[in-house]
């Protein structure tokens, strides 16, 4: 099966995920991973997985204009859906987050469901913030109990490839099909 990794990052977190899923998808089926500003076309896959950061309960907009975009084509193309956020660091952040934020986005594509979803913790690089960023984020994380500088990861790996193999399998029974 030939699969679009497409994400919308904005400090390179999703990015990073999305490739890390792509490396996982690439022992059984043929994976392309490329930002959702370079997709040009959904015809030559036969399935799309599609990664965007939240921020303060907002996908990036990337996502809603790509579905938007590609709706006719996503809705005969299974589909899945990933978040990397802050919020997401806990397994109750995370099905809080997929919660609130996916019906909320998929309330303007009401004819777009996807096979399946998924949030991860996100990254704290405030080297990489510029000021106003770096000021936000620090009030964000402070009000989390989380350090407020440096670099914090709360990507987990194992989950992430974990959540991939599964996507593997799913792929590979709607190719039976």
């Amino acid at each position: 099966m030939r699969v679009l990794i497409a994400y919308a990052s904005g400090f390179g977190a999703t990015a990073e995920v999305a490739k890390e899923i792509g490396k996982v998808l690439a022992e059984s089926h043929t994976v392309e991973v490329q930002p959702m500003a370079k997709v040009q076309s959904l015809a030559p896959f036969d399935a799309v997985l599609l990664g965007s950061s939240i921020r303060a309960g907002r996908w990036l907009g990337g996502l809603p204009r790509f579905l938007q975009r590609f709706r006719r084509e996503l809705e005969t193309t299974p589909f899945a859906i990933f978040a990397v956020a802050l919020t997401a660091r806990t397994l109750e952040g995370s099905r809080r987050l997929l919660a609130e934020s996916l019906p909320q986005l998929l309330q303007r594509f009401p004819e777009l469901e996807p096979f399946a979803s998924q949030a991860f913790g996100g990254v704290l690089d405030y080297d990489r913030y510029n000021l106003a960023v770096r000021m936000v984020m620090r009030r964000v994380a402070q009000s989390e109990g989380l350090p407020t500088s440096g670099l914090q990861d709360f990507r987990d790996w194992q989950a992430i490839r974990a959540w991939a193999q599964e996507l593997s399998q799913q792929l590979q029974a709607k190719e039976m099909t």
